[in-house]
């Protein structure tokens, strides 16, 4: 009787298993639909997240420092500035707005002879930036002054060098570096730059992660202008 008891249990369990397996079967497919759906909504919402942080990290770059004047023409020099221009970065970026065909650096120890001397290709003077080119590097702790020639000019007034420098070897620039290998996006870098005040570093940031001209394109714009009108 036991023997019998138990066959039925089993015959009953097997036929309620293939009674049930269609609508498992249908259940799996329907929870396997929905997990993709959940995945493509999550990539959506990052996708999306992603371009509401950069519009915001754009709003914040694009706002020009008090005390930094255009110079009187329409060439506007976004990094860096005067105001903003310590670098954490060796090859810093350098960005304007205008007509440019010629880049120098000068160092402070001999303002006569620069340390680098580079004509602008077409594409360097369309993309209007250039970041530092050159196998020695900028030494730290160090005050450098670029000079952009917009317009195939050869002279340019003394005001208008822009000094800019590499930050010192010390416990802060360690502390930053530690701190930017626990970052995974370009904007959490963008944006921690910029809490540093390190400007320069923030526009690079921005730029060399963009897949977009039109948004660096719309960073420079909005700088530019809203200097203009200061």
């Amino acid at each position: 009787m036991q023997t019998l008891k138990n066959y039925k249990l089993w015959f009953l369990g097997l036929t309620l298993v293939t009674i049930s397996f269609p609508t498992l079967a249908t259940n799996l497919e329907i929870d396997s639909i929905n997990r993709e759906s959940v995945i493509t909504s999550q990539n959506n919402n990052t996708s999306n997240q992603q371009q509401l942080d950069r519009q915001m990290l754009l709003e914040m770059l694009g706002k020009p420092p008090k005390g930094g004047p255009p110079r009187g023409d329409d060439f506007c020099v976004i990094a860096p500035n005067k105001v903003n221009y310590l670098s954490w970065s060796e090859n810093p970026l350098f960005i304007w707005q205008g007509n440019a065909t010629k880049i120098e650096i000068f160092s402070e120890d001999d303002s006569s002879e620069p340390i680098w001397s580079h004509n602008l290709t077409s594409q360097e003077q369309q993309q209007q930036r250039i970041s530092y080119q050159r196998e020695t590097t900028l030494e730290p702790d160090k005050i450098y002054y670029l000079v952009i020639y917009p317009n195939e000019q050869t002279e340019i007034l003394a005001e208008d060098r822009i000094p800019f420098k590499i930050m010192p070897i010390d416990e802060q620039r360690n502390e930053i570096t530690a701190n930017l290998e626990n970052l995974t996006t370009a904007e959490e870098k963008i944006y921690y730059f910029y809490e540093k005040n390190l400007y320069l570093d923030a526009v690079r940031e921005f730029v060399l992660s963009s897949e977009k001209e039109e948004e660096i394109d719309k960073l420079r714009n909005q700088f530019c202008q809203r200097q203009a009108n200061n």
